[in-house]
């Protein structure tokens, strides 16, 4: 039986973490147990039955997660909406990295 402090709430996804996603992010912050990764640039590995993120950071693997492809569809929507948020509140678009690489390599060598 699940008490109601760890039910998920209605409309939870199957899956979900069933607590408010701020209090996940302290929890994992506080816990010396859960890596803490940065990174700067990441690749996308596909496999028959999941999907691979490769990050790195300063030209170097800094960590991997592998996900369900079911989960990895879950992420891109809510990273696509949480972006949409932050578009929206800030009124700005974000440039994505391959974006603003593009334009890095266009520009004139600077003398």
């Amino acid at each position: 039986m699940t008490d109601e402090k760890t039910a998920p709430a209605p409309g939870t996804p199957a899956g979900a973490i069933p607590v408010p996603p701020e209090a996940v992010f302290w929890q994992a912050l506080a816990n010396p147990g859960v890596p803490k990764l940065y990174a700067n640039t990441f690749s996308v590995v596909l496999h028959p039955t999941d999907i691979a993120l490769v990050f790195g950071q300063a030209g170097a693997v800094s960590g991997m997660v592998s996900l369900t492809y079911a989960v990895a569809k879950t992420l891109a929507d809510r990273l696509q909406q949480a972006v949409a948020s932050y578009e929206q509140t800030v009124e700005t678009v974000v440039t994505a990295a391959e974006a603003l690489e593009k334009k890095f390599r266009e520009r004139p060598p600077q003398s």
